[in-house]
């Protein structure tokens, strides 16, 4: 196991009704989504999808994958938010992972190879600052927040 999945693991322990997750998601739809779009995963966001496919900390959803059938606009994941958010200018090589009432996207940024988690500005339409630089610091970040909002 690594960090990623002993993150997730101790937060639905501690908090069973609280933190949800989709299921494991595919490689094939791996794959897909990440042909579809013209962007690799990193490694840390790879095991997520492939792990828990999407997360919930209470009401804060971290986008993952649901499947690889993207004309399907029934489900809002990482992959259809990426979708619909580059028509109206989100850089090809980000992918959403948490909107802020679409105000402010937190989105992987698939360009560099570390792929580092940053804030695209939905309004200015910029890049305004780097969150994290990973996924796993990202998840991390979120999970601390979420745990001083319960009380932990």
């Amino acid at each position: 196991m690594s960090g990623v999945t002993d993150l997730v693991q101790y937060l639905l322990a501690k908090y069973p009704t609280k933190v949800t997750v989709l299921g494991e998601r595919s490689e094939h739809a791996i794959k897909g989504v990440e042909a579809a779009l013209g962007i690799k995963f990193p490694a840390d966001y790879r095991e997520f999808l492939q792990r828990f496919g999407q997360l919930a900390l209470g009401s804060i959803e971290i986008y993952g994958v649901f499947d690889d059938r993207l004309d399907d606009r029934s489900a809002q994941d990482g992959a259809r938010m990426t979708i619909e958010e580059r028509v109206y200018g989100l850089p090809t090589h980000l992918f959403v992972l948490y909107s802020h009432d679409g105000d402010q996207l937190d989105c992987l940024d698939c360009s560099q190879e570390d792929s580092p988690v940053v804030a695209w500005d939905n309004i200015d339409k910029q890049i305004i600052r780097r969150l994290a630089p990973s996924f796993l610091q990202y998840l991390e970040a979120r999970a601390a927040r979420f745990g001083e909002l319960e009380g932990a």
